[in-house]
């Protein structure tokens, strides 16, 4: 979660600053009262926490990945989500695993090489 807010961070701050700036704006011009700028700043703020809540639901296995680290080979392959976010970075944890091996397989292939060379030059 916290990984999430200070993700966010921007978002908030943006959104805050622009909701005061309208609403002192509107103060000063005598649009609106007090108990409507109250009303407007709590529906407002309201709104921001559900779209959070919101953006936090389809991110949070990635977010939890991220805060978690990866403790085994299986969660490379995990599905991180439907977001556009979490689908390509399951993509990318696919496509290193998948170097990874290939990288296995090249060290391998050169120790077996290595030791039949040895085996043939003690026979």
């Amino acid at each position: 979660m916290r990984l999430f807010l200070k993700d966010q961070k921007g978002y908030i701050l943006a959104y805050f600053f622009s909701l005061v700036i309208t609403m002192l704006y509107c103060n000063l011009k005598e649009i609106i009262g007090l108990h409507e700028i109250i009303y407007i700043f709590m529906l407002n703020t309201f709104i921001l926490i559900c779209f959070l809540a919101f953006r936090y639901y389809h991110h949070r296995q990635l977010y939890r990945l991220l805060t978690n680290g990866i403790t085994d080979l299986k969660e490379a392959f995990l599905e991180l989500g439907s977001s556009e976010l979490s689908s390509n970075t399951s993509q990318v944890l696919k496509e290193l695993h998948s170097l990874y091996e290939a990288e296995i397989h090249k060290a391998d292939k050169i120790h077996n090489e290595h030791l039949r060379f040895i085996n043939q030059w003690v026979h």
